[in-house]
């Protein structure tokens, strides 16, 4: 089964970069993956230095999009939510519509 992709963009306070990415990788992943359909996280620093946010991590999950959030939603209230976020995320849900293609 092809998994989904929940795509989240994120910045962090100003000169909080090291807090920021240790509060990610070591307290928000890990309650993200609690969620049992939650099935990995990569992340990524965005290196365009014209974009509007700095960070994106990619989630994978598998079932359906929308029971699948509202069980995130359900979670969410107990999330430590207290990394040096700068400002809100920008949260995009995605699904494929073809096989992954490589190259020879």
């Amino acid at each position: 089964m092809s998994r989904n992709l929940m795509v989240v963009f994120t910045n962090t306070q100003p000169g909080k970069d090291d807090d920021f990415n240790r509060w990610y990788d070591d307290i928000h992943v890990g309650e993200v993956l609690s969620v049992p359909e939650m099935k990995a996280c990569t992340r990524y620093k965005v290196v365009d230095e014209n974009a509007e946010h700095r960070y994106l991590a990619l989630y994978e999950f598998e079932g359906d999009p929308d029971a699948v959030m509202a069980s995130m939603g359900e979670r969410a209230a107990q999330f430590d939510m207290t990394g040096p976020l700068g400002g809100a995320p920008l949260m995009l849900r995605v699904e494929p519509i073809s096989e992954r293609v490589e190259s020879e």
